[in-house]
């Protein structure tokens, strides 16, 4: 996901800069080991920006990023959800994950479940979505992502502990305290 507005960040944080690599090169970083080049990332204010930076990236644009997260992860699923099985949903400013914490991920799941990350005692993201959730995915539209389903007690949740996936950068100075202590 590199839909969003960045607002508080200030410029897109999909492209900015840590350790000489934009944010979303990390990602994608962690997870091409084992995506078998089907990497897709969902855009949505800085689409032109990041196209340019990033060519080769397959890219699903959200016209209607303004609507937030789920609205991403809803447009995203549905560009895919013929396609593929299974969707893993990482956000492009989780630059901390590595790709151990996809193998892991994957290796947990299994058909008809959602695996996600469990970090500062809550669910969160990445997470696969098994292709019976999708419907689900497709009606998100608020800017709480895919929490709701993460959380739902009906749903078949599994999490894997995953510290790593609690690193989140807002802010410049955000950014600046994480370079400082790394």
């Amino acid at each position: 996901m590199a839909a969003g507005q960045a607002e508080r960040f200030g410029s897109c944080k999909s492209l900015a800069l840590l350790n000489g690599k934009p944010f979303l090169q990390h990602v994608i970083d962690a997870v091409t080991p084992i995506a078998n080049n089907q990497i897709f990332a969902v855009t949505g204010r800085y689409h032109e920006e990041i196209k340019k930076q990033f060519p080769k990236l397959s890219l699903i644009e959200n016209k209607q990023w303004q609507q937030g997260l789920g609205s991403s992860i809803s447009r995203g699923a549905k560009a895919l959800s013929d396609e593929y099985e299974n969707l893993l949903i990482v956000l492009a400013d989780q630059v901390a994950i590595k790709t151990d914490d996809i193998k892991a991920l994957m290796e947990s799941h299994q058909p008809n479940q959602i695996t996600c990350a469990f970090y500062s005692e809550k669910c969160g993201v990445p997470a696969i979505f098994s292709k019976s959730y999708f419907s689900q995915l497709l009606e998100l539209n608020s800017d709480q992502g895919a929490k709701a389903l993460l959380s739902n007690s009906e749903n078949n949740v599994v999490t894997i502990s995953m510290k790593r996936a609690a690193l989140d950068i807002d802010t410049l100075d955000q950014l600046q305290r994480y370079l400082s202590s790394n």
